[in-house]
């Protein structure tokens, strides 16, 4: 395995972004959220099950402000998606079959641009369904998806969510009582531990 830390310019802005190397045919492309980073359990597990897959991963390291994130939606989804966009392109082609996995914001460029390309699969961790453009686009989606949110989520929305349960492509995980970051709520450790243990035990399935 080769760890490579790289920068991508985009714009006047330098975007970092991390590639593990396992030497497989498949890429991860990992999206994270706006504070929820790849040590944080629900990321550095899953990083960890892409290499036991021989999976490639990139992780993409952008960072915004609370102001940048409190702009529109569109403005929101618009400045995402441009820094993530070319390290996507500059690396999808060199795989034959690619794997998004996004958090939060991080699932907003799989919606908005990846999840219905060809050899594509998308995991995503908690998405932002309390906003109907992103509950819309994912009840359009037509490759297969991996879906988790807690009941405690404020994204958590049953209208959102019941259409989901009928889509053929789509592997939908409830998990009750967890909050945004699948963590238990109220706090109970150990149901989180095995929270972590149930998202991973469903990721490899679906790989």
């Amino acid at each position: 395995m080769i760890i490579v830390e790289k920068l991508m310019k985009v714009g006047g802005k330098e975007i970092p972004y991390t590639h593990i190397k396992n030497g497989g045919s498949k890429v991860c492309f990992m999206l994270s959220g706006a504070g929820y980073t790849y040590d944080r359990p629900l990321l550095y597990y899953s990083t960890m099950l892409m290499i036991e897959k021989n999976i490639d991963v990139i992780q993409i390291h952008y960072s915004y402000t609370a102001e940048e994130l409190s702009q529109p939606l569109d403005k929101v989804s618009a400045m995402i998606n441009k820094e993530v966009d070319p390290i996507v392109h500059e690396w999808t082609n060199a795989y034959e079959d690619r794997v998004f996995l996004g958090k939060s914001i991080g699932t907003i460029p799989i919606l908005n641009k990846y999840k219905d390309r060809p050899k594509t699969k998308s995991i995503l961790l908690t998405p932002l369904l309390k906003y109907e453009p992103f509950a819309t686009l994912l009840e359009r989606n037509s490759n297969e998806v991996l879906i988790f949110t807690g009941t405690k989520d404020h994204h958590y929305i049953q209208q959102r969510i019941k259409p989901l349960r009928n889509r053929t492509y789509a592997t939908l995980v409830e998990i009750p009582d967890a909050d945004h970051s699948l963590d238990n709520s109220p706090v109970n450790t150990l149901r989180s531990i095995e929270t972590i243990k149930q998202v991973c035990t469903a990721i490899r399935g679906f790989l």
